[in-house]
Parts: C-alpha cells; sequence; structure tokens
C-alpha cells in the first residue's frame, strides 16, 4: 500500500460497495470500516522528501 495507496483506496471504496449489494444488512458495519480506510488510502499525503545539510 505504500507505493500505490489511491488504487488502493480506490479498491476498498468499490469492494465496500460491491459487498453492500449482495449481503445488505450484515455488511454494514464492515462497509463502514472499509469505506474509512479507503478514505485514508485515497487522501492520504505522501512524506515530505527533505535534503540533508551540506
Amino acid at each position: 500500500m505504500k507505493k500505490k495507496a489511491k488504487l488502493g483506496g480506490i479498491l476498498l471504496l468499490v469492494s465496500a460497495v460491491g459487498g453492500i449489494i449482495p449481503i445488505s444488512m450484515f455488511f454494514i458495519l464492515p462497509s463502514v470500516l472499509i469505506i474509512i480506510a479507503g478514505y485514508m488510502g485515497v487522501f492520504r499525503k505522501e512524506p515530505a522528501k527533505t535534503v540533508p545539510a551540506e
């Protein structure tokens, strides 16, 4: 997930929505948790790269 965080987040969001359709009521809590993880992956900030002082 470190290199392709946006792709992983999008796949998590798709799986959360896709799980709601066939399973419905039993997938509400897991779906909410997967959606939160998906948004965290999509909106993840890349760490700032610092250049060592010479």
